[in-house]
């Protein structure tokens, strides 16, 4: 017996991301060449090593341009600050980039402070071609 029928258009639930605990991701979707993490919660010591496992997923799927979805995320510490700037060298080494899309309030404030937000492309709002 199976469930309802997946609306049109609805992304399926990364089967691999479920077994990772602690994990921050809650939803991705899968373009071309990029990729769109959508993240939720708090991003430190507890959840930044899944955070990390899959951003190496991703790249190694072949995302050029990664997009990191900020708005449901609540807190964000030097740990996962690492993992972001870890990112953006990999996939700036081949070619492609890290984008954060609408960090809260909270974590803009630490991405300014920290001088991430000089390293990293930062859209406070939704882009059209995203």
């Amino acid at each position: 017996m199976h469930g309802p029928a997946r609306p049109e258009g609805a992304r399926e639930p990364d089967a691999e991301l479920a077994g990772l605990g602690v994990s921050p991701v809650r939803d991705v979707e899968r373009g071309d060449e990029w990729t769109l993490l959508v993240l939720a919660g708090e991003l430190d010591l507890h959840s930044s090593e899944a955070l990390g496992e899959a951003i190496a997923r991703e790249r190694g799927r072949g995302a050029g341009r990664l997009v990191l979805d900020l708005r449901d995320v609540t807190f964000l510490d030097s740990t996962a600050l690492r993992v972001l700037l870890v990112a953006r060298s990999q996939l700036r080494d081949a070619g492609g980039e890290v984008v954060l899309l609408a960090p809260t309030k909270e974590v803009r404030r630490t991405l300014d402070v920290s001088g991430v937000s000089r390293l990293l492309t930062i859209h406070d709002a939704e882009p059209r071609d995203a």
